[in-house]
């Protein structure tokens, strides 16, 4: 499904004040999911992934993924810890339970490096077969999620509606493993736990002759397999995936009437499973009954025994746009106002009571990219950090509760994108408050991901291309 004019560019022509919604919550549904749960063979389609020159496994990436890495004494010394100023950084983490401090050194890694290229094949398909220039389609590796002992990319572009998409890992040794097909235009992202991953559908591709408004959430079990539940009535666009409690929940976009979704019409889902994702059923929805608005919930952040939905609502008519927050506390939906005025793009968890909320402020007097903090009692805390630095966040990985690493750009503004070549950093963090400076580097390359994966970071990259990075054993 082709994604609309202010889907894909809103962050960077929107440029109006935010207006307040009138707080209205949204109508309950009990429908439940017609659907089917497919398990998926790892059919090994698509062809094979082209490596680059040298980059074969070696004993660099023999290491097994998943250690825990604060049990690692690998690390050393020679570090920069860099100290934010102030108590509103530190106030966000000052509840957390004690963990034991390990740093990353500054200087100790080598150069990224072009290791491997995992969807060449899809890149040469869309150019051969679908007649595409290769700057006309989304060929990056936008996600890197490390689940059951693999490291997952996520890839693929559901604006010029290519697909399907297979889930593709690498294993230990560096070998890749093309793994089962999934009638989806795009992996965009894998949403981790301990024992179970998800995938949301963030387009499905619908067989003829199916309700082209019912989509998919794909889900593994440690040591499983891959599964497809095509469940999600009303549904075009499954965009976050969240487990609270003993349930899990999925929100996105649709509509009951596909001639309806055609005009503009969005309203906002969220889906719920009360088996750990094998079924669905509609939770709640919201729609404000204008033509022409669009309503989408797009993330999910948890704040302890409360999590949020965010998303965005706009109103042609009125050009006016919002974050659409809704809080659940395990029985009622609340709308509520929790954050600025931003283009919510992505969120994560440093614990399970500090939320990490990453977006792009479209209001007149800010036009840049921002990071901000979600915990409970609905505190919200700008990371000044980054904005001192003027550093777009790309991505974080959480080590463990409380633990973790930013990916950043330099430059973070919406009206002058930086220009390549582009400067790249690495932090490491065990409090928000303080960040250790891992690694710094220039490339021509646009980076998306970060993962860290055995003993080394990997960086997804725009052209389709995984560096690696490795510490100096010097």
């Amino acid at each position: 499904m082709k994604r609309s004019f202010w889907w894909e560019f809103g962050p960077w022509l929107v440029l109006v004040f935010l207006s307040a919604l009138p707080a209205c919550a949204g109508g309950e549904s009990g429908a439940d999911s017609a659907g089917e749960e497919t398990v998926l063979d790892a059919d090994g389609s698509g062809g094979e992934a082209r490596w680059l020159p040298d980059s074969e496994a070696d004993a660099r990436g023999a290491d097994a993924p998943g250690v825990d890495v604060r049990g690692m004494d690998v690390w050393g010394e020679d570090t920069t810890v860099i100290d934010v100023p102030g108590d509103a950084a530190a106030e966000v983490t000052e509840d957390l339970p004690p963990h034991p401090p390990r740093v990353f050194p500054e200087g100790g890694w080598l150069e990224p490096e072009p290791w491997a290229e995992p969807i060449a094949d899809y890149i040469e398909w869309a150019i051969t077969d679908k007649g595409l220039a290769l700057d006309a389609f989304d060929h990056g590796v936008k996600d890197l999620a490390v689940f059951d002992g693999r490291m997952c990319i996520g890839y693929g572009d559901w604006t010029n509606n290519l697909g399907p998409v297979q889930v593709r890992c690498f294993n230990p040794d560096g070998s890749l493993d093309i793994g089962p097909t999934i009638d989806e235009e795009s992996i965009d992202y894998y949403r981790v736990y301990e024992d179970r991953a998800f995938i949301p559908g963030v387009d499905p591709r619908q067989p003829e002759g199916t309700d082209p408004l019912t989509g998919n959430v794909t889900y593994k079990e440690v040591g499983g397999e891959w599964t497809a539940v095509h469940q999600m009535i009303h549904c075009l666009h499954v965009l976050d995936v969240i487990r609270f409690g003993d349930a899990v929940f999925a929100c996105g976009s649709g509509n009951t009437d596909m001639d309806a979704y055609n005009k503009g019409d969005d309203m906002g889902v969220i889906w719920r499973s009360d088996d750990q994702g094998k079924n669905w059923s509609i939770e709640t929805e919201w729609h404000d009954n204008i033509i022409a608005a669009v309503v989408r919930f797009e993330r999910f952040v948890q704040t302890g025994d409360n999590f949020y939905v965010l998303g965005e609502y706009i109103d042609y008519t009125f050009n006016t746009l919002d974050n659409v927050p809704r809080r659940y506390d395990g029985g009622t939906w609340t709308p509520v106002e929790v954050l600025p005025a931003i283009w919510v793009q992505h969120t994560h968890q440093f614990t399970p009571e500090v939320g990490i909320v990453i977006g792009a402020d479209i209001s007149a007097s800010g036009k840049k990219y921002v990071t901000h903090t979600l915990q409970a009692g609905e505190k919200t805390a700008p990371l000044t950090f980054f904005a001192d630095r003027d550093e777009q966040v790309l991505d974080y990985v959480a080590l463990g509760p409380g633990e973790g690493l930013f990916l950043s750009r330099q430059g973070a503004s919406l009206a002058a994108a930086p220009a390549a070549p582009y400067t790249y950093h690495v932090y490491h963090t065990l409090d928000l408050a303080a960040y250790g400076e891992v690694l710094t580097f220039t490339t021509d390359e646009l980076v998306l991901s970060l993962a860290w994966f055995g003993s080394a970071l990997y960086l997804g990259t725009g052209s389709g291309i995984v560096l690696r990075a490795t510490s100096d054993p010097e």
